[in-house]
């Protein structure tokens, strides 16, 4: 009897017990952290990328939506996501490059992350209205002006 009283009072290894559970928790909100650091980071890098291949169109310096997407493609390979490049270039509107990704394609730890469960898509849209100077199909002087 005098044994099991000494070892219910004996508190060695308390800490261990808690450190165990809370380590879940800890790994969860790390986890949060950094898939949410990728998401902005790479709509941050969307967004540059965007903006540039938009400014290349309306420059002159890019003739075709085709060589529109494939240099924007180009730009964003330096991750390995999916990503969905389409752009549009109307006398009325002007140009426009839209880069999305799909948030599940992003995740670092895949469907277990929190970031996942929410889903959808980040798209980075640009819209510029173009030189009236400079036409589209011609490359209107922007080419090889460095």
């Amino acid at each position: 009897m005098r044994g099991i009283l000494t070892f219910l009072r004996d508190d060695r290894g308390s800490q261990t017990i808690e450190f165990i559970l809370w380590i879940p928790i800890f790994v969860a909100l790390l986890t949060i952290v950094i898939d949410a650091t990728t998401l902005y980071l790479t709509h941050t890098e969307m967004s540059n990328v965007a903006r540039d291949t938009a400014r290349r169109m309306t420059a002159g310096y890019i003739l075709s939506e085709a060589e529109a997407e494939a240099h924007a493609a180009s730009a964003m390979s330096l991750r390995n996501y999916p990503y969905v490049v389409s752009t549009n270039y109307d006398l009325n509107t002007g140009v426009e490059v839209v880069i999305a990704v799909n948030v599940k394609d992003m995740s670092i730890i895949g469907y277990l992350s929190p970031l996942t469960i929410l889903g959808g898509t980040i798209t980075s849209r640009v819209v510029m209205r173009p030189d009236p100077d400079i036409p589209f199909d011609t490359g209107g002087g922007g080419k090889g002006q460095g």
